[in-house]
């Protein structure tokens, strides 16, 4: 602007001086995020930890959404925005059997009932979209239970496990045929889908696998 700027040069020490801020992620690791008391820094705390073993993750994953919460009575719509950012990295960034750890953790970080029902809805959409994205890509591959079949076995037991526990530990006792359903499913997204379910159904018969 000093450019544009003629007589009288007095003027001129009063022109605004604007130059371009550059801000980078990889200069703040997740801790230095986590502490800097601004919700955007807090959500962005998630991202940087995406290099983290399954622990590590988690650990700044559930800081973050602590550290948001107060957030959700004073501006939802922020908190809701900054909620979904969290999860849906989380859920399309993680590998497949981190993920009903991170949804149930999700949920266990909001001591407000309301606020756990809005994280399992939000949290079953997303997985969803996953799912869904995953069978489509498969159809036009041509190979529709292709992502099913890449999975080891192990980690669709542990799926297995963590959905049986999950249905124990909210209703106490599965029916024979729901295990067996359970047992069954060799889609990692569909156990994962099964899973958020689990906040939702009034009994487990209701479950959707």
């Amino acid at each position: 602007m000093h450019d544009l700027l003629g007589e009288p040069a007095e003027f001129h020490a009063f022109v605004p001086q604007w130059a371009p801020l550059f801000w980078e992620l990889g200069r703040h690791d997740a801790d230095e995020l986590l502490l800097s008391g601004e919700a955007w820094q807090e959500t962005l705390a998630v991202l940087r930890a995406q290099g983290e073993n399954a622990a590590g993750f988690e650990r700044v994953y559930v800081e973050a959404m602590r550290r948001l919460a107060p957030l959700a009575s004073q501006d939802h719509v922020r908190w809701y925005d900054l909620m979904r950012i969290i999860l849906s990295w989380a859920l399309w960034r993680r590998p497949g059997p981190e993920r009903q750890t991170l949804l149930a953790a999700a949920q266990a970080a909001q001591v407000n009932v309301d606020r756990q029902k809005e994280v399992g809805l939000m949290s079953q959409t997303i997985a969803e979209s996953i799912w869904e994205e995953g069978r489509l890509k498969g159809r036009s591959e041509g190979r529709s239970e292709g992502r099913s079949e890449g999975r080891s076995e192990g980690q669709l037991n542990a799926l297995r496990q963590t959905l049986r526990r999950l249905l124990l530990d909210r209703f106490g006792r599965v029916s024979e045929d729901v295990l067996q359903r359970i047992d069954n499913v060799t889609d990692v997204d569909r156990l994962m889908a099964a899973a958020v379910q689990v906040s939702h159904i009034a009994t487990p018969d209701e479950l959707q696998v």
